[in-house]
């Protein structure tokens, strides 16, 4: 009887093997795909490498007539020591699109911490249709910034608004642990969408 579950034991014992996957360990904290570049860095701290590309890329547009846009794709990896994998990130537009596991790490190093800094303001800072002055004066510098470019609507004094280009910036506040994270999107330099996410990592 022993015999016939000794397969099943085996194949349990046997490490998971390298590709792709969609969530991964820093400790006790989970990383999902869909994460943002914050949460990456306030539960696993800073990559023992990164690089960085700017991809330009055409959509359909109307009538066919494509548009070009850009996205900033980035590549974190992570080296948790020899008893573990190492773990590939990657992000466009600072949220976490893909996950990949690799070979066994190579050294046995400690968790590169981050120090996020902390918003000087309060939720109730964060108003659509602000400037950039208005966010700095209030909240002081984001703990990060994603820009990259992407159709929309353009309006221009005096004239009807057209179809064109967007620049969009997207500025991470931390507001620390007792409150979620702001993502305050701009659009050609004013504040279009406010959006929360998990709860902040700055002391």
């Amino acid at each position: 009887m022993a015999l016939r579950f000794w397969p099943i034991v085996a194949l349990a014992l046997l490490p998971r093997m390298a590709g792709a996957d969609d969530s991964f360990r820093c400790g006790s904290r989970l990383v999902s795909v869909g994460d943002a570049r914050i949460d990456l860095l306030g539960k696993c701290g800073r990559p023992a490498l990164s690089e960085s590309r700017v991809e330009e890329r055409f959509d359909g547009g109307t009538l066919g007539v494509g548009q070009r846009v850009t996205a900033v794709v980035e590549e974190w990896t992570y080296d948790f020591g020899p008893l573990s994998f190492v773990e590939v990130v990657t992000l466009v537009n600072g949220r976490i699109v893909r996950i990949e596991r690799g070979s066994y790490g190579y050294q046995d190093q400690a968790q590169r911490p981050v120090r996020i800094p902390r918003a000087r303001c309060d939720p109730g800072a964060f108003h659509e249709g602000d400037y950039k002055i208005d966010l700095l004066e209030r909240c002081g510098e984001p703990a990060a910034i994603d820009t990259w470019e992407e159709p929309g609507t353009v309006s221009v004094p005096g004239r009807a608004a057209q179809t064109g280009i967007v620049r969009v910036e997207v500025w991470t506040y931390d507001l620390g642990p007792n409150q979620f994270v702001r993502f305050v999107r701009l659009e050609n330099g004013r504040v279009a969408r406010i959006t929360t996410g998990s709860y902040g990592y700055a002391d």
